[in-house]
């Protein structure tokens, strides 16, 4: 009886230390900051800002970022610190602004990263208002020291900001593991003269008309291989259904590999050094339009629900 309850413990013990899942941080933000001007079509001039320190190496450093953003309508955008490679719209697993660096960044580094772009299909309408709201934050692997956001309250009617700084709303908050803040604003429709009431929010990540082509190419590749095996294979070794030629070809569609807007193909990114919500990925620093999770979180925007400010 003693054996038996003696190896029980040490069954215990073992499915204890085998389940010790100790979380170790790979990143922390410094400082998030991010500057919101509405333009008089309800489309956002938006900067953000980040100071971020590399805890620990990961898979080799961290060599970019994404930011997720709420929709493929982003233009204008443009890197403002000198250590961007190259940035631009990605839609890998969603709506995000990939930031490509110069150099890898290590354990111990610290850099700083600013960037700029206009955000169109941003807004909803509701009486006669303009609100817009949206939720920064959700890191659920990443604790941001300080989040500022500042919002150019011109003709602002309701807002639930905390403090004011000038000519901006302010909000001020540390987040830690998936805490995110509300920041909700509304205007009076007649502040936006040149506003289209049909340009209103969209969650559209992608451009359908690039799935359209993209599909075109693939059934235009997919038809000359046929024919060409028609015309060209042995009728009885290699036309035979699955030994036919056509079945020795792999032919890859959807999101293995994400686009920018030039159209260049960039590998996705869980399959490089950068970070993010698929674990060595990215790193969602702030979005809009993905969940909360993963290595660096993201945001969410609620705009279907009318503002409580």
């Amino acid at each position: 009886m003693k054996k038996i309850f003696l190896l029980l413990i040490i069954l215990l013990s073992l499915v204890v230390t085998g389940c010790d899942d100790t979380f170790t941080p790979l990143d922390k933000i410094h400082e998030y900051k991010i500057t919101v001007n509405p333009n008089d079509d309800g489309t956002l001039k938006m900067k953000y800002y980040l100071k971020w320190e590399v805890l620990e190496e990961g898979d080799g450093g961290v060599d970019f970022i994404t930011v997720g953003v709420a929709n493929r309508f982003v233009y204008d955008i443009k890197g403002l610190t000198n250590n961007i490679d190259e940035i631009d719209y990605y839609s890998d697993d969603g709506s995000t602004i990939r930031i490509d660096f110069k150099n890898t960044y290590h354990k111990g580094d610290i850099f700083e990263v600013e960037f700029s772009f206009t955000q169109k299909r941003i807004f909803t309408l509701n009486v006669g208002e303009v609100q817009y709201s949206f939720q920064p934050g959700w890191f659920e692997e990443i604790q941001v020291e300080k989040l500022t956001v500042l919002w150019n309250k011109k003709d602002a009617i309701k807002n639930n900001s905390t403090s004011t700084d000038g000519e901006y709303l302010r909000w001020d908050t540390p987040l830690n593991y998936g805490e995110t803040i509300k920041v909700n604003v509304v205007y009076d429709k007649n502040s936006f003269p040149n506003l289209n009431p049909k340009e209103d929010y969209s969650e559209q990540t992608e451009n359908p008309l690039v799935f359209i082509i993209v599909f075109g190419i693939i059934l235009a590749f997919v038809i000359v291989i046929i024919v060409i095996n028609h015309f060209t294979c042995d009728k009885y070794q290699t036309c035979r259904g699955f030994s036919g030629h056509v079945h020795h070809h792999h032919l890859y569609f959807g999101r293995h590999r994400g686009y920018r807007k030039s159209g260049k193909v960039i590998t996705p990114p869980n399959s490089n050094n950068g970070r993010g919500t698929h674990g060595s990925g990215c790193a969602c620093a702030c979005a809009c339009a993905c969940a909360g999770g993963g290595r660096a979180g993201c945001s969410r925007k609620d705009f279907n629900n009318y503002l409580n400010v």
